[in-house]
């Protein structure tokens, strides 16, 4: 399995790196978004930003609509938010859209479509 994974790592680069471009692409000029930077690199989500006021009720039509989305970044409960105010409101807007080399170039543009009527 470790071989096999080995063997498949470059494509599974190069094809969530070609799902991070299809949503920075859909994503684009969309209201009340925040978009990270284009990169070389592509993780296992997309992560978008949203107002922090408006993130829960965004993530919960997300799930409505069926789609998962997590926050990785939690704000660490023994820190003040006070004394970390940007990493606290980094936190706070936080979406992790799914990232998948077996996602389908119509699976993120349906996500897209949901994420902006959630957050809308």
């Amino acid at each position: 399995l470790a071989l096999r994974n080995l063997e498949l790592a470059e494509s599974v680069h190069v094809r969530r790196r070609t799902l991070a471009r299809r949503y920075q692409d859909n994503l684009a000029g969309a209201k009340g978004l925040r978009l990270p930077l284009a990169s070389p690199f592509a993780l296992s989500h997309y992560t978008v930003r949203v107002d922090a006021a408006v993130r829960d009720r965004v993530k919960e039509g997300l799930y409505r609509r069926g789609v998962y989305t997590i926050s990785l970044w939690a704000f660490n409960a023994h820190l003040k938010p006070e004394e970390f105010p940007n990493a606290h409101r980094l936190c706070s807007e936080v979406i992790c859209l799914p990232l998948s080399s077996w996602m389908t170039e119509a699976q993120v543009d349906e996500v897209c479509e949901k994420l902006m009527g959630a957050s809308s």
